[in-house]
């Protein structure tokens, strides 16, 4: 009986090991998305990398940088009071834009049973800045830190809405635009605040 032979092992030239890789983290980002995500500045989702900055180690420790160039804060500082939304937005995404208009109406309507913050992703301060003058929020607004903050809630596409209860424990993650209904059912479900 002759010997049985194997076959030769594959060998894949460097475009076919690159190909698989691109593969093989396009899987891991699409791991648990709700929606496509298309280029920046289209009216999708914007799909994002992960950050290579410092990430918190609690939801205390979340900073919030200044837009004006002031001190930097933390999210601890604003919980234990009221539940807290925080908003990640940009000025380059049609998303966020669009709004950013009904969490303002929201906030207005709630006045302090719920804090509303945004946080400006990846956006220079002056086009951060642009954004809310241009959407006309006034509900306090951060930029985050090193990308650290949209990374520790785990958002994977813009905008991106945590909500967090009075004790800081956080409750939901929702990746992707939300509607003024949505929001307002979301507060309503998850902190049984009639929004």
């Amino acid at each position: 009986m002759a010997p049985r032979r194997l076959p030769p092992p594959i060998v894949l030239g460097a475009t076919a090991l690159a190909l698989v890789a691109a593969f093989a983290v396009a899987a891991v980002v699409d791991r648990g998305r709700d929606s496509s995500a298309t280029e920046q500045g289209t009216s999708d989702e914007v799909e994002l990398a992960p950050t290579s900055g410092e990430v918190p180690a609690s939801v205390a420790e979340v900073r919030l940088g200044a837009l004006d160039g002031g001190a930097e804060r933390s999210l601890g500082e604003l919980l234990g009071t009221a539940p807290v939304v925080v908003n990640f937005f940009a000025s380059w995404c049609t998303p966020c834009i669009q709004e950013m208009p009904g969490f303002e109406r929201v906030q207005q309507d709630l006045g302090g049973q719920v804090a509303v913050i945004g946080m400006a992703y990846r956006d220079a301060p002056e086009d951060a800045l642009a954004t809310v003058a241009r959407t006309g929020v006034t509900y306090p607004t951060f930029t985050d830190v090193d990308d650290g903050a949209l990374t520790y809630f785990g958002g994977i596409e813009m905008p991106t809405t945590v909500f967090i209860d009075a004790t800081g424990k956080v409750v939901d993650v929702s990746n992707g635009a939300l509607t003024e209904d949505e929001l307002r059912a979301k507060i309503t479900d998850l902190f049984g605040i009639a929004a």
